[in-house]
């Protein structure tokens, strides 16, 4: 529900399943034929504070039954037996709910070699009972070199030297490991900690940023003139031209670069979009924001 409007929705489901059973050595025919109608009518209202849902439900399920008997010579079996029969069944269902939205996320942003990672997740594990964290496969301790290829020992490199990070859990397996073994007291329980390495689970989102679909679009479409033009190589650069805050609207352009500005290099996020040990700038904010674009607002029941 966005833009204030109510939403209103309507479905019909109508299967039909047939089948027949045949016995025979007992001159038996079975015919069952299953018919199910669905009709559903939602409706949803977005409120100050969270939505209104209100909708309507019914299910009808026929499943009319029909069996004939073929007497063998000298049978026994009445001769008019067989018959017809219907079972029926109606779902009549209204329902109701306030979803109610929670805000008040309680989150901390933990810099590597910055006062301490593994303090900063003891002192949220003791406050809260729970603490999740999110890392970000390219960590690297303050001179640079990559907080895997320090865990990963043998671990594959790619062409480049760098640690082969991609398609494994191997960094989220060391770092709970490293964290399981730290924060355990001498003679306590062991504490639990699981790792969960996304693969394609972050690039399924069903509700894309327009501003990465669009730009994702534009860079292929300027690549295609390039290679249009003769150019054999190179990468595709965005450039921010409207920073997006405040009353300047967002806007970016397409250059080409050479591939020795890019390949077997990483940008590191800015010490300006740190603000202290645990959390972000408003510098950061300013320029997430425009490409993010409207985050879900999530609610409890």
């Amino acid at each position: 529900c966005s833009g204030g409007s109510p939403q209103i929705c309507s479905q019909i489901l109508i299967q039909s399943v047939v089948g027949i059973v045949e016995v025979v050595t007992k001159g038996l025919q079975f015919t069952a034929r299953e018919e199910l109608v669905s009709v559903g009518h939602h409706y949803v209202r977005p409120l100050r504070t969270g939505r209104l849902e209100l909708g309507t439900r019914l299910q009808r399920r026929w499943l009319p039954i029909t069996y004939t008997v073929d007497r063998g010579v000298q049978s026994v079996i009445y001769e008019g037996l067989g018959d017809a029969s219907d079972w029926n069944e109606s779902i009549v269902a209204l329902y109701g709910n306030v979803v109610r939205e929670q805000g008040g996320l309680d989150s901390s942003f933990v810099h590597p070699d910055r006062d301490g990672p593994l303090a900063d997740i003891d002192r949220v594990y003791t406050r809260l009972g729970r603490c999740q964290i999110a890392v970000s496969e390219g960590i690297a301790d303050s001179d640079g070199v990559s907080i895997g290829a320090k865990l990963i020992a043998g671990g594959e490199r790619d062409a480049h030297g760098n640690v082969q990070l991609s398609g494994s859990g191997a960094l989220g397996d060391q770092l709970s490991s490293l964290i399981r073994t730290a924060l355990t007291p001498t003679g306590g329980t062991r504490l639990r900690v699981r790792a969960d390495t996304f693969g394609y689970l972050q690039r399924c989102w069903p509700d894309a940023s327009q501003v990465d679909v669009i730009e994702a679009r534009e860079v292929g479409r300027f690549a295609a003139g390039l290679a249009g033009e003769g150019h054999a190589d190179g990468s595709v650069a965005i450039v921010r031209t409207g920073s997006g805050v405040g009353d300047e609207p967002y806007a970016s352009a397409y250059k080409r670069i050479e591939l020795e500005a890019v390949v077997g290099k990483t940008r590191r996020m800015p010490d300006a979009y740190i603000n202290g040990s645990s959390d972000v700038s408003s510098a950061f904010i300013d320029y997430c924001s425009p490409l993010v674009g409207e985050l879900p607002r999530f609610a409890s029941l």
